[in-house]
């Protein structure tokens, strides 16, 4: 996972900024984006995953939009994990879910998806 470029996407400040520090703590994080408006959280993801493709993307639910930033990921190649306060919404979605606050898990799946 060394050197891998990671996107952050969540409309949650407070969730994001663990997120951010404890990817930053280990390198990984090249990118985020953090709006507490998840269209705007959204649009920001999808033109990130489209200039210049990540590694992977770590997305919050975001009430609706998410599966647009799911399938841009998916029309470049990008990994996605999911880490909501939802599970059951994308249960079916195709890409690794992690239940918040579960950090420990999302690190696993996010090493998971990286080295696939």
């Amino acid at each position: 996972m060394s050197g891998d470029r990671v996107l952050v996407i969540d409309d949650s400040p407070a969730i994001f900024r663990g997120l951010r520090l404890t990817l930053q703590s280990l390198g990984r994080i090249e990118r985020a984006t953090v709006s507490e408006d998840a269209y705007a959280a959204c649009l920001d993801g999808i033109l990130a995953v489209t200039d210049r493709p990540p590694d992977a993307v770590v997305l919050d639910g975001l009430d609706g939009y998410s599966r647009e930033v799911l399938r841009v990921c998916a029309d470049q190649g990008v990994p996605v994990v999911m880490f909501t306060g939802e599970p059951e919404r994308y249960a079916r979605s195709g890409v690794p879910v992690v239940a918040k606050p579960d950090v420990g898990g999302l690190l696993r799946a996010l090493r998971s998806v990286l080295e696939a």
